[in-house]
């Protein structure tokens, strides 16, 4: 018999894509609940700060066993799952693998999103109307549930650090140009395989994932980084790619499931205003 495990996650979010590529990867059945981390903020209810203090997606349950974090959740599925072996084949593969986790982890890929989306006007919304909206939200919630202050608190916080780096040019141009180095680097430890050994690993699905993001963020150079280039056309290749939702193009639908739940009932509110209004004023008149 099969035993449960529920992906907390959401479509394309860069650390969502790393754990259920992973679960694919390794054949792991599982099902999948969306959290909606757009304007409904879904993440920041207290159900979900429950299982995931830090309020971010990924969150892995497995049957019962609740792990977050996506470095430690791919870690979690390579060590407690049947299937191919993705952390490296013995020691040296081990630590090479880890290496690239961490070093690709480390890098800020929400920053750099933020300030490249919509050709760079992404973060003047990020620091004069998302992060406010969301820091007053979470404020909010701290003041009702006093038991996950501590969670909360930190999240104010985060938003705080992230409005201050979209308000401040020489931030952004330090996370674009941490995140163009390792792909130099990246790119420099590549020949026609993969980045370590002769198998498909955790950091061939970084590195992808990576450049998904930013080609999502009309970033990539395929001139600047050839061989990095061919490796990538290599990985879309396979069946994680597309069921992992790597997307290196926008998902309108999924842009609907996130955006509906907060956009529609103000539709309709301001619907049946001015309908009210119409009425009123027929009723006025007559």
């Amino acid at each position: 018999m099969t035993r449960p495990v529920k992906l907390y996650a959401t479509g394309g979010s860069v650390c969502s894509v790393k754990a259920r590529a992973a679960l694919i990867e390794k054949g792991v059945e599982f099902t999948e609940r969306l959290v909606n981390i757009g304007p409904a903020n879904e993440h920041f209810q207290p159900w979900y700060v429950r299982l995931n203090p830090k309020i971010v997606v990924p969150t892995l349950d497995d049957n019962g066993t609740i792990v977050c974090d996506s470095a430690v959740i791919i870690r979690y599925i390579d060590e407690n799952f049947d299937g191919p072996i993705l952390g490296g084949q013995d020691d040296q593969e081990r630590e090479a693998v880890a290496a690239w986790v961490k070093r690709i982890d480390q890098l800020d890929v929400r920053g750099y999103s933020m300030s490249s989306l919509l050709g760079g006007r992404m973060k003047y919304i990020v620091a004069n109307v998302m992060g406010p909206y969301r820091i007053r939200q979470a404020r909010k919630l701290k003041a009702r549930h006093p038991e996950l202050a501590g969670a909360y608190q930190s999240k104010i916080e985060d938003y705080e650090s992230l409005v201050h780096k979209m308000s401040t040019p020489a931030e952004v141009a330090k996370t674009k140009a941490e995140v163009h180095a390792c792909l130099a680097e990246l790119d420099s430890s590549l020949t026609d395989g993969f980045l370590v050994g002769e198998n498909y690993s955790f950091a061939d699905m970084m590195a992808t994932g990576l450049i998904a993001r930013i080609k999502l963020c009309n970033g990539f150079d395929e001139t600047q980084y050839p061989a990095l280039s061919k490796h990538y056309a290599r990985m879309k290749s396979r069946p994680s790619f597309t069921l992992g939702q790597f997307g290196e193009t926008a998902d309108r639908k999924m842009m609907f499931r996130v955006m509906a739940p907060f956009v529609l009932p103000r539709i309709a509110a301001v619907v049946a205003m001015v309908v009210a209004m119409g009425v009123g004023l027929v009723w006025l008149v007559w």
